[in-house]
């Protein structure tokens, strides 16, 4: 059920890009902010992309990200020991298919602190 899911979504994917416009003859710049860290991890996140013909280069930074609760395993859960992501980079390049889809390769860094639950966390 699940596959069947993810199929349907990815062909409607595809196909709503299809339907975008394909001048892509200018070369573009688009500021993203991220709305899962702050709702989810009480974060931030904001993301650059340069949007080229065929290519498109992002970089993005996040930061400020608490991981507690359901975001740590079961282990960490047990020792009472919170994460804080101080910081969060990714630098990407992807290949553009249409205008609205794209593929892209970006790896992260993330920079971190562990503290136990109700501990002064060092800033």
């Amino acid at each position: 059920m699940t596959h069947r899911i993810f199929t349907l979504a990815f062909a409607f994917t595809v196909i709503i890009s299809q339907a975008q416009s394909t001048d892509r003859t200018r070369n573009e710049f688009s500021l993203l902010f991220g709305m899962n860290q702050p709702i989810l991890l009480r974060g931030f996140n904001i993301e650059g992309n340069y949007w080229m013909k065929h290519w498109v280069i992002d970089y993005s930074h996040g930061f400020n990200l608490h991981l507690d609760g359901d975001f740590v395993n079961e282990e960490l859960e047990a020792q009472q020991i919170d994460l804080l992501v101080t910081h969060s980079l990714g630098l990407g390049v992807g290949y553009r298919f249409t205008k609205g889809f794209n593929l892209r390769f970006e790896p992260k860094l993330h920079l971190f602190q562990a503290y136990y639950k109700g501990e002064e966390r060092q800033e």
